[in-house]
């Protein structure tokens, strides 16, 4: 194995890295340019200043050279002299650590150093990895593997795992099993379509929550914006609104009925589930008569099993005043089969 840290270096060359040489005008006359186009370099060269910083990429590659930073207006960047004619410019954001010189020299000391030996380059590859070099502890892992394949800290530390006696890639097992790799997780293809549709619904319900409250206040100002405001308000038929309306239907206790009524009359015709929580809630508490019957008749209407079993279980509740309401709530729902426990509760 070469003693010195060229060997870790990919030898390919990205067409859209940004390169200047000494006979460039802006480097002539100490003019700081920042080029259209920004790449990757990746150069391989047969010899290196031992002073040389090392530029560890987020890619995995590297450059080795000596770097400035240039603060541009727009985007800083690094630049890395390679050598006398040849200069590259990165974005910051494109490199992960410059490890410094007199890390890369000991490391090349520590090369020269240490044993062909599995435990020796497994050694070297955690110091290495303290150190800041990624891409030269990945090549000593690696070396440790080749020399002793069984050598199971190495292999864990480049992803490896026993399965059925074997050494596998963790992401190639669990491809086999039928889940794939999301936002640092295994995961099963439907359960993350699951979580992205809620995320959406989530989304959704905030867009919404934010838009009644500013048609409120348009439709509030009256006028011919007003009455526009309202006639979005009233045509309104995406479910996902249900979430937003019901939590203004419960939060707007004590304001205006006929808005309130409005509100319940939209959950009905939405016919979400997301609407029945705000129902169930303001048939049981609401102050206002006229508006909690409304509630429960369009309980009777969309979910009359899930507001008796509801309101069925308000009747266990150690507040007597709770009792009577839940009683109250449940003559809206005809049932012989209730009788057992009103009279129990009352």
């Amino acid at each position: 194995m070469a003693s010195s840290s060229e060997s870790f270096r990919p030898a390919c060359r990205s067409p859209r890295a940004s390169m200047f040489r000494d006979h460039s005008p802006s480097f002539r006359r100490g003019h700081r340019r920042q080029p259209s186009g920004w790449g990757l370099l990746f150069v391989l060269l047969a010899s290196l200043s031992a002073r040389a910083d090392d530029v560890q990429l987020q890619s995995g590659g590297q450059i080795e050279g000596k770097v400035s930073r240039i603060e541009a207006a727009k985007s800083p960047y690094t630049l890395i002299e390679v050598d006398a004619r040849l200069k590259v410019a990165i974005l910051d954001h494109q490199i992960s650590r410059v490890a410094e010189s007199a890390a890369l020299a000991e490391y090349r000391q520590r090369v020269a150093a240490t044993p062909q030996e599995a435990e020796d380059q497994f050694s070297l590859a955690r110091w290495c990895q303290q150190s800041g070099l990624r891409a030269q502890a990945r090549h000593h892992l690696q070396r440790t593997i080749r020399i002793d394949p069984t050598h199971d800290r190495a292999r864990a530390a480049l992803g490896y795992v026993s399965h059925d006696g074997k050494w596998v890639r963790l992401e190639d097992l669990q491809k086999s099993r039928g889940l794939v790799r999301i936002a640092g997780k295994y995961r099963v293809p439907a359960e993350w379509m699951i979580t992205q549709a809620q995320e959406a619904a989530d989304k959704a319900t905030k867009n919404w929550v934010r838009d009644l409250d500013r048609l409120k206040k348009v439709v509030a100002r009256g006028g011919d914006r007003g009455a526009e405001a309202w006639r979005t308000l009233a045509a309104i038929d995406d479910p996902l609104a249900a979430l937003a309306i019901g939590k203004e239907l419960v939060e707007s206790t004590g304001q205006a009925r006929d808005l309130r009524l409005f509100w319940i009359d939209k959950l009905s015709q939405l016919n979400a589930p997301a609407g029945l929580g705000p129902l169930l809630r303001v048939g049981l508490s609401e102050p206002d008569e006229v508006v909690r019957e409304k509630a429960l008749e369009t309980l009777n209407q969309l979910a009359p099993t899930a507001a008796k079993q509801y309101y069925v279980q308000r009747l266990r509740d150690n507040d007597n005043a709770m009792v009577q309401r839940a009683a109250e709530a449940l003559s809206f729902f005809p049932d012989p089969e209730l009788s057992l426990p009103l009279i129990n509760a009352l």
